[in-house]
């Protein structure tokens, strides 16, 4: 069973992905009137569509380095797009967000839709539990299988999943974009998108006989096995809302859409002026950033 999710790898001889999939801690939950001090004029100014944000059903803003989200289509979604004006009743969660950020919605259960929600997968809410399928494999009528798998706090906030195997609830919490996961025996075979190795995979359905493993190595303690050790540490190294690469083993760490990622994914080129965090990433690799804040969020989103 292969659960591909197709997303943009920009060319590079380091081979780096922007990893924008679901992965976040949990946080207390709570209403709020806004607080921010900032008039609607400044608000409008600041209100800046996050594209790379966006998740099946939703859309995203970043304000003030907060991330806003709505449902698609939502009356708040078009005042916040036109206007720049979000609801002063809302629900804020900590550092849950891609990057780290702060989500913002109008309610919980939006809230809490777009931190479930990925590319390949449809997600059902059910009583505060989530039910997990293959994209366009959803039962219909809303009859779920009576035999099925519960995983509780698997998910994105500790929230609950169900599947009707093991296997899906596994490839739902693996998967990452820009990687192609086949899981095999309770395995997680991975294959980075548009290299030869994947096309082999997509072409054949056989797994390569030669292949790297790391025990333990994937998410939930779960072995990993890919065609070479690169593979699996970029695999190892991606997060959500970071732009991440492999260099000499060391994982450079960057934000979206700065000067210095697009220099590292056009040429690998990376600042000489740097911040190193020996053995402090994940498989314990060294980690480096120009930026503090931003390798403080990544280590806080990786571990």
């Amino acid at each position: 069973m292969s659960f591909f999710k197709p997303a943009f790898i920009a060319p590079t001889l380091l081979a780096a992905t922007v990893a924008l999939s679901a992965g976040c801690a949990q946080h207390d939950t709570r209403s709020a009137e806004s607080h921010d001090g900032h008039d609607h004029a400044k608000h409008e100014m600041a209100a800046e569509s996050a594209s790379p944000y966006d998740r099946p059903g939703y859309v995203t803003f970043v304000v003030d380095g907060r991330l806003w989200v709505f449902a698609e289509g939502s009356d708040e979604a078009m005042a916040m797009a036109k206007e720049g004006k979000h609801p002063a009743k809302h629900v804020t969660r900590i550092a849950v967000g891609p990057a780290g950020m702060t989500v913002r919605s109008p309610d919980a259960e939006t809230l809490t839709g777009y931190l479930v929600a990925k590319e390949g997968f449809s997600i059902i809410g059910e009583n505060g539990r989530f039910w997990v399928y293959p994209e366009g494999e959803a039962p219909e009528g809303g009859k779920h299988p009576a035999k099925h798998v519960t995983k509780v706090k698997a998910g994105p906030g500790g929230v609950t999943l169900r599947g009707p195997d093991a296997d899906t609830i596994l490839a739902y919490i693996a998967a990452k974009p820009g990687f192609d996961i086949e899981i095999e025996d309770g395995r997680i075979w991975v294959f980075k998108a548009g290299t030869e190795a994947h096309e082999k995979f997509l072409e054949s359905g056989k797994l390569p006989a030669k292949h790297v493993t790391k025990v333990k190595a994937g998410p939930r303690g779960v072995t990993l096995r890919g065609p070479d050790s690169e593979t699996i540490l970029e695999y190892i190294a991606a997060a959500d809302g970071f732009v991440t690469g492999i260099e000499d083993g060391r994982v450079w760490v960057f934000a979206p859409g700065s000067d210095a990622a697009a220099a590292f994914l056009a040429e690998g080129k990376h600042p000489a002026k740097h911040i190193t965090r020996i053995a402090a990433g994940p498989n314990g690799m060294t980690v480096r950033s120009p930026d503090q804040d931003v390798i403080n969020a990544y280590l806080r989103a990786t571990r």
